[in-house]
């Protein structure tokens, strides 16, 4: 595959598989992510977890009929139960349970109001933790607002529009006046000023964003415009190769500002989404270039390749 060569598997890193009030106590969800099956859950303790899918006794998929008794996993085949660390606690015939009865599991941390799982490449753990949002505790801003959008395409082409000047305006119609990327240990970080903003409600008007990487998975971003403040997560989680789920979030908070009511706050949001959308629809039919011949302007796309390159190590 020419768009993933020399990046092939999955990065090391931790990525986020659901929105915290997507997943109610009791219930079991499917997911399949890094080419495998996997079963979402809260334990007992209402803490989430993330466990492989197939039960080792018979191989029955955990998330095709099974279900949640007392915070554990309970296998639709023979009744075989599993908790949160993967272990077998129970059999249907109440005998001991066998020692090898066990699944696989998902370091899995809840914060700002995201489920995460951290991803090791070949029993490399990542050396960074996502940090805690302080909008996320701050009433002025509203809950996250999310879309999730399944993109046919490297998380790498996502990546790359950290530096990718040149696209603002062709694509966005935005004109960036200042411009600049930092890269530092595992934190990627683009800083922009300028004229419009990827809404055309905001055509026109100054704005300001910093969007920061937090390894090759999560993206913060803080956005400033005509007295709104704007917090964005962009989250890539690889489901195989080819494909990921890109998950958009945003909170908002107006300052009490009247001219800024709910009605406004939807356009909004939609209008910033549908600016991701532009961008996917070139992701889903570009080829990746591992040589591009570049030109003034194009952002500093060899140092963002070389950081993103780590996570493969």
């Amino acid at each position: 595959m020419g768009r993933t060569q020399g990046l092939e598997g999955y990065p090391r890193g931790h990525f986020v598989v659901a929105f915290s009030d997507e997943l109610a106590q009791g219930e079991l969800r499917r997911l399949h992510y890094f080419g495998r099956e996997l079963v979402l859950f809260r334990d007992a303790e209402g803490r989430p977890r993330v466990l492989s899918a197939h039960c080792p006794h018979r191989g029955a998929h955990l998330g095709v009929g099974g279900s949640v008794v007392g915070g554990e996993v309970r296998c639709p085949f023979h009744g075989f139960q599993f908790d949160g660390r993967g272990r077998c606690t129970k059999i249907p015939s109440g005998g001991r349970v066998p020692e090898e009865a066990r699944l696989e599991v998902f370091e899995t941390t809840e914060r700002n109001g995201m489920i995460t799982v951290r991803y090791d490449r070949g029993g490399v753990a990542p050396d960074y933790e996502l940090p805690e949002l302080p909008e996320c505790l701050d009433p002025e801003y509203s809950p996250w607002m999310v879309r999730t959008l399944r993109v046919r395409t490297h998380p790498r082409e996502i990546v790359e529009n950290v530096v990718d000047f040149a696209h603002f305006e062709p694509v966005h119609e935005t004109c960036a006046e200042r411009f600049e990327n930092e890269f530092r240990g595992h934190l990627a970080v683009q800083r922009s000023e300028g004229v419009g903003a990827p809404t055309h409600r905001f055509a026109g008007t100054a704005y300001r964003i910093e969007a920061v990487y937090h390894g090759p998975g999560v993206q913060f971003s803080r956005f400033e415009s005509r007295g709104i403040r704007v917090v964005f997560v962009n989250a890539n989680t690889m489901i195989d190769e080819g494909t990921v789920d890109l998950r958009f979030g945003v909170r908002v908070a107006t300052g009490g500002d009247p001219r800024y009511h709910e009605g406004f706050l939807r356009h909004f949001i939609g209008d910033l989404q549908r600016g991701y959308e532009q961008d996917v629809a070139i992701w889903e039919h570009k080829v990746f270039r591992e040589h591009p011949v570049l030109a003034e302007g194009d952002g500093p796309i060899g140092e963002l390749r070389r950081w993103y390159r780590q996570f493969y190590t």
